[in-house]
């Protein structure tokens, strides 16, 4: 049962009649701005910084030179022995103590906390004698499915690829066989995936869903690139298979999926979202389907710099009813490309042919409302002109009233 709404309806018809450009235009809108987190991910690995065109050389060597001399210190901070004894830790608690113990600057992207099985709080044991930095924060990683990069002088910790591909929250058996798959090693492959996962210790036995049917001529590949990697891991394996395929490998619970690309983010698309916005920024709601969903949304350039506000809510709609609704406001489209999700205008080719243009509210049992959303091609031609007409008239009323005596008085001198 969908339960996505709109909060200003009026806003639907707007959309409809004066179209995008008439929208991103209109008196009433103003423009917010925000910021969006960047996403980076990898291995401990320092960046290397290089001199590039002839004007401004000087400053670009400035700021390579400090660039290096920061990665050199870090380094050496890294090698440091430390030694910890934390236990019931929160995971934020326990970077913040090793970042003040190295004198080290460490940076958590905000999506690593919202994969965690309790967030900030998800409490582990943090007990370490005697070892390296480098290698204390390794381990953590590890067990928590997350990855680290170095630039710059500070270290960035991001959820690692397998624990994103969760795509929600993770629980802590999740966790647990991530780093089961991480640590068993096999030392053949002869190209059947259960008895490779037959080679990983589980209490439980590990159910494998193949959600994609290559070619034999591709598993033959497949099968040939895992080999030229032996000995590695079951994960190592396992993601060197599904490169090879064009596939995706993920875990749910003590199950092993196999699927291509698309069909993961089709399924991402299909969690619920809450939220309730008004006159917000294109930009903040994108914001907020990307966590619900799990998956990265990509604006072309310049789509957020249109002057743009929007009313929308969802009530444990899908994320996809969402941005069909949003594309019916916005008229922004988008589009499925290989793990992400394109956003660009319906004009620059992604244009939604079928779009939502209102919605009718059904009341069932009691307090339970079913929403019924209507579509363009659900309309005749003659429903379709006085849609517009009446849009036309609205317009120009909304457009009156921003301008009343009432608002020019505060302006008065």
């Amino acid at each position: 049962m969908s339960k996505t709404t709109i909060a200003s309806a009026w806003i639907f018809i707007i959309a409809l009649a004066m179209g995008i450009g008439a929208l991103a235009t209109a008196p009433l809108l103003f423009v917010m701005a925000a910021r969006g987190a960047a996403l980076s991910g990898g291995r401990l690995l320092p960046s290397s910084t290089g001199v590039t065109g002839a004007d401004g050389s000087a400053q670009a060597a400035d700021q390579a030179q400090s660039d290096m001399a920061a990665a050199i210190a870090l380094n050496h901070r890294l090698a440091a022995s430390i030694d910890l004894e934390l236990r019931h830790t929160g995971v934020e608690q326990v970077l913040a103590t090793i970042a003040s113990a190295a004198k080290i600057s460490i940076a958590v992207q905000r999506s690593v906390y919202a994969m965690l099985p309790f967030g900030a709080d998800t409490e582990i044991d943090a007990r370490f004698h005697r070892v390296s930095v480098e290698t204390a924060l390794g381990r953590l990683m590890r067990e928590l499915g997350l990855s680290m990069t170095l630039h710059a002088g500070q270290v960035t910790v991001a959820p690692g690829e397998e624990l994103r591909l969760i795509g929600r929250r993770a629980t802590w058996g999740e966790l647990g066989l991530l780093g089961r798959l991480d640590q068993a090693r096999i030392a053949n492959f002869n190209g059947n995936l259960r008895t490779l996962l037959a080679s990983v210790h589980s209490s439980v036995p590990l159910k494998l869903v193949l959600q994609a049917r290559p070619t034999m001529a591709d598993l033959a590949d497949a099968q040939s690139v895992v080999r030229t990697m032996l000995p590695t891991s079951v994960a190592g394996a396992l993601k060197a298979y599904c490169h090879s395929l064009g596939l995706i490998w993920y875990v749910r619970h003590h199950t092993i999926f196999i699927s291509s690309k698309q069909a993961w983010v089709k399924r991402q698309l299909r969690r619920p979202v809450e939220f309730d916005f008004h006159h917000v920024p294109l930009r903040q709601v994108v914001s907020a389907l990307e966590q619900a969903s799990g998956v990265r949304i990509i604006p072309v350039a310049g789509l957020y710099k249109k002057a743009m506000v929007i009313n929308i809510s969802s009530s444990d709609g899908s994320v996809r009813q969402a941005m069909d609704a949003l594309g019916a406001i916005t008229a922004v489209g988008y589009q499925i490309v290989g793990r992400h999700v394109v956003l660009a205008p319906a004009l620059a080719g992604l244009a939604q042919t079928n779009q939502l243009v209102g919605m009718v509210q059904l009341p069932l049992l009691g307090r339970i409302k079913f929403d019924l959303f209507i579509r363009r091609s659900q309309l005749s031609a003659a429903a379709l002109g006085e849609l517009e007409s009446k849009a036309q008239r609205l317009f120009k009323k909304v457009a009156a009233s921003a301008t009343s005596p009432a608002v020019k008085s505060s302006n008065a001198r």
